[in-house]
């Protein structure tokens, strides 16, 4: 194609894989409530910096909250306001901008490691649609928005090398500074640890010693983490000197050793990755055969540096004791920039390692597709009293999806079997492989869009800390004091209530918390949110004066609401 011809095909892809964005992503803003203690953690932490005005140190229960920076509440403050949406839904979509800006970082690294950005598009494409981008970029967590710096820290480092004198490195390397150290305020040191090793596996698999720029290197990570360091001694000032130990020592240093919480071994992600990797995890080792083979072409080796990128990381956070699932989320980013330019070498190298997941997945659209139809054609169509009579959590999930959410079942599904009908017969023309699996990215866009806007919100009364946080709100008489017992229970009491803090008490007294109450001293009306475990372990004739006013689970523990007039 001459150059026109080339520019028009890209904006075209431009748009295509943007819509596709918007359908794997938007739809979940709204559709449920938050299902995990952490993904209603930050929310509270953010709201309580912007309705009480504490920029500097996040609080929980109106304490100062020393697990995590401030730079993922300044992100979410920052959203709510500029939209105007619940701290929820805005952290979501912080997370959901996150996973955009990442993507089309891809998008320019395909164009700088490949020369073209149509290897680009096809690795951000791949990228939102690994599973666990799409869960964790439709949640507000922090995961998303820390892959986010450390995949720009990445490229501006790669930039800065590539750059031919210090009048084009020197703004490189003040992107890295930013990178960097809003990275560390984020979720600390770790975000200068993991874009260094990025960008000198990238860097150096690529093009050796002129791929790493150790000028961007050190004086970004002295920057950044000079950056960070001032924000710790301001906030240690106004806390103390607890704060500093706490974020550096106790949550950095910490999990390196064998005590840390959350401790795993050291295989513990190769079982992580597997399943939310997919659906393109089945092309990585035609992908890295496809880059061995050619490895003497540049950009083979650039493939081959995207999958050490990843490597890198991978045994980073296998090495170190702590373990979380989130953790590895910053190594999907270059995986799968080296599987685009894996699986767009299928026709050059007729490789049966990337033909025969081809095969396999332009089949699954047309086949799912419609048996998504057909079964919810079937769920109309079924009386209500035969599904009344369905038992357990499957029965009330069939119950719970209304007719709109059937009409967009259906017609997800026949737009979705339309569409993979197309792919299938598009992939059995000659050199087609890449375009098809591009517009495989639209298809998982139906599909997710269709189960966000219909089956999740039916799945989500019954796990959300939205059906117990807006009963206490319903429910609690303003004029009575509330309490909880136990740890302030992952924010659920004071956002729904919208207020800075609850008094909490102890079962028993305690001589590690000699200023807490406890419940039984408490005399006159009470309102208590607890856990029921927690509950059933106080007297009974104590238990006796109250009546339950609300319960529902969350976070798979039951939680109540208890009245004593």
């Amino acid at each position: 194609m001459d150059a026109d011809s080339t520019a028009r095909y890209e904006r075209q892809l431009a748009w295509i894989m943007l819509a596709a964005f918007v359908l794997l992503f938007v739809p979940a803003w709204f559709a449920r409530g938050p299902w995990h203690v952490d993904d209603l953690r930050y929310v509270e932490a953010a709201r309580q910096m912007g309705e009480y005005g504490d920029w500097l140190v996040p609080r929980l229960n109106g304490d100062v909250y020393g697990e995590k920076p401030p730079g993922y509440s300044w992100a979410i403050c920052l959203i709510h306001f500029l939209t105007g949406t619940s701290y929820l839904v805005s952290g979501r979509i912080v997370a959901t901008l996150s996973a955009l800006f990442t993507g089309l970082m891809l998008v320019h690294l395909g164009r700088v490691l490949f020369g073209q950005r149509t290897y680009g598009w096809l690795a951000a494409g791949f990228f939102w649609t690994f599973v666990f981008i799409l869960d964790r970029g439709t949640r507000s967590l922090i995961d998303s928005f820390l892959l986010m710096w450390t995949t720009l820290g990445v490229l501006t480092m790669l930039r800065a090398a590539l750059a031919e004198n210090w009048r084009g490195r020197i703004g490189w390397i003040a992107a890295t500074v930013g990178a960097l150290g809003y990275g560390c305020v984020v979720k600390g040191p770790v975000a200068l640890v993991i874009p260094v090793l990025g960008a000198l596996a990238l860097g150096f698999t690529w093009r050796g010693r002129r791929g790493i720029s150790f000028s961007a290197i050190g004086i970004g990570a002295l920057a950044g983490g000079g950056f960070t360091l001032l924000w710790l001694w301001l906030a240690s000032l106004q806390v103390g000197d607890w704060y500093l130990q706490r974020l550096l020592i106790d949550q950095s240093a910490d999990r390196t050793t064998a005590q840390a919480h959350h401790a795993e071994p050291a295989w513990f992600y190769l079982g992580v990755i597997l399943p939310v990797a997919l659906p393109w995890i089945v092309f990585l080792p035609g992908a890295v055969r496809a880059a061995w083979k050619m490895r003497n072409s540049p950009p083979a080796r650039a493939a081959l540096g995207a999958f050490a990128w990843a490597l890198v990381i991978l045994v980073f956070f296998s090495v170190i004791s702590g373990k979380r699932s989130g953790y590895v989320l910053p190594l999907f980013a270059p995986l799968a920039l080296g599987l685009a330019w894996g699986v767009a070498r299928m026709q050059v190298l007729n490789d049966r390692w990337l033909k025969w997941p081809m095969a396999v997945m332009v089949r699954i659209g047309p086949v799912g597709g419609a048996l998504l139809a057909v079964a919810a054609l079937l769920l109309a169509l079924i009386p209500g009293g035969a599904l009344a009579r369905i038992p357990g959590d499957a029965g009330e999930l069939l119950r719970g999806i209304d007719a709109a959410g059937l009409g967009i079942l259906i017609g997800g599904g026949v737009f979705a079997g339309l569409w993979g009908a197309m792919l299938l017969s598009l992939s059995r023309r000659p050199r087609t492989e890449a375009g098809v699996l591009l517009l495989m990215v639209p298809l998982i866009g139906i599909f997710h869009a269709a189960l966000q806007l219909s089956v999740i919100p039916a799945m989500d009364a019954p796990r959300s800390a939205a059906t117990f946080g807006q009963a206490v709100n319903r429910n609690w008489n303003r004029d009575e004091p509330l309490v909880v017992l136990g740890p302030q229970k992952d924010g659920i009491v004071t956002y729904y209530c919208d207020i800075q803090s609850v008094e909490l008490v102890l079962e028993a007294p305690s001589e590690r918390e000699p200023d807490k109450r406890v419940i039984t001293d408490l005399t006159g009306p009470l309102w208590v949110v607890t856990l029921r475990k927690d509950w059933t372990d106080l007297p009974e004739d104590f238990r006796a004066r109250f009546h339950e006013s609300a319960a529902a689970d969350f976070n798979s523990k039951e939680y109540v609401l208890l009245h004593r007039r």
